[in-house]
């Protein structure tokens, strides 16, 4: 994929709020490992003043006419279903972060890519779509599994090594990114309405969406995954803040919409790509936090972060290329012409 100026700058900015973030949110905990304000309540805030900055975007597209909140059902239902994906994804990483290490955030986000790989070939075989499996299989020519494998050994050889993390952290951390990763696949797929008239974008909308969704589960999820005491309609009106909230506020405002711009602009993978990049710069800043750089720990990041250059390098370019360079595939399906009943019965025998 050739990558454009201005989606290299998106990405750069993605990434650099994907290794912020989570910090941002560890730094807030207590000595008791709690918060002194409602996480979620704050997100969502967080979300609603994204949402009004990307208004402004629109509305600025569109000659700085006031777009329109009527974006249809179809758009509207695809939404709302990768929000709730990312809404839970993230309660979540939010409970997750208070029973495991900044290291161990950051390491399972390295596990972003093989989800969303693994996310995408799911959907391609039990929906048959041949083409989406096409593209799969070039993505997995060459040296690309085997950049995943030492991605997905290092990532567990971290998790195993850390001993600040809990089992029930890391686990919450694995399932909380793969729903992220989910959501990232769906509005990969969904993109950006090409005929929207005056209404506002995808990206809008889909703040919006989270800002309510989060507001309103933020209640809920703290009775489940906490106490029933801790679950207090009070909650809702904001209280408990210091500067070291508004640094967490301002960093998960400026993710919200980086995130959804690179989904919608470039790719749901790369999205998945910043993600890992991101955890990256999070995990040497955690060497100076909250996690001991023992030997099999430093060799496992270095390893990890090879590993995340050297896909890109496979996959993404900047600017033109020549063609002809590109990597083929162990198997060239398009040129083989297999009837559809053999299809998915060779695409596996292939790897």
């Amino acid at each position: 994929m050739n990558l454009t100026l201005p989606q290299v700058l998106l990405i750069v900015f993605d990434t650099f709020m994907e290794a912020i973030w989570p910090l941002s949110l560890m730094i807030t905990l207590n000595s008791d490992k709690t918060y002194s304000f409602d996480p979620i309540v704050m997100q969502s805030l967080a979300c609603l003043f994204g949402f009004f900055i990307s208004i402004c975007i629109d509305s600025h597209r569109q000659n700085w006419a006031i777009p329109s909140l009527m974006i249809g059902w179809k758009r509207f239902f695809n939404g709302f279903f990768a929000v709730c994906f990312l809404c839970i994804g993230v309660i979540l990483l939010t409970a997750a972060f208070r029973m495991s290490s900044s290291g161990a955030a950051a390491t399972i986000g390295f596990l972003s890519l093989p989800i969303y790989i693994i996310i995408e070939l799911t959907h391609s075989v039990l929906w048959y779509d041949k083409k989406e499996l096409n593209s799969i299989q070039k993505k997995l020519a060459g040296i690309t599994p085997e950049i995943l494998l030492i991605i997905t050994t290092c990532a567990t050889l971290f998790a195993l090594q850390d001993t600040a993390s809990s089992i029930q952290g890391i686990t919450l951390l694995l399932l909380g990114r793969c729903l992220i990763c989910i959501k990232s696949y769906l509005n990969g797929r969904n993109g950006e309405a090409k005929d929207r008239g005056n209404t506002v974008s995808n990206a809008t909308a889909f703040l919006l969406m989270n800002a309510v969704l989060k507001f309103s589960l933020s209640q809920p999820s703290n009775y489940i995954l906490e106490s029933k005491e801790s679950a207090s309609w009070s909650n809702l009106i904001p209280h408990g803040w210091n500067w070291l909230t508004v640094v967490a506020w301002f960093a998960d405002s400026m993710i919200c919409i980086s995130n959804i711009l690179v989904e919608t602009c470039v790719g749901g993978e790369m999205q998945a790509i910043t993600g890992m990049s991101g955890r990256i710069i999070g995990m040497y800043i955690s060497f100076a936090y909250d996690v001991t750089p023992t030997c099999p720990i430093v060799l496992a990041v270095l390893s990890m972060s090879w590993a995340v250059v050297a896909y890109m390098r496979l996959h993404y370019r900047f600017g033109t290329h020549d063609p002809t360079t590109d990597l083929k595939p162990y198997v060239n399906m398009a040129e083989a012409k297999l009837p559809a009943s053999k299809f998915i019965i060779s695409f596996w025998q292939t790897y």
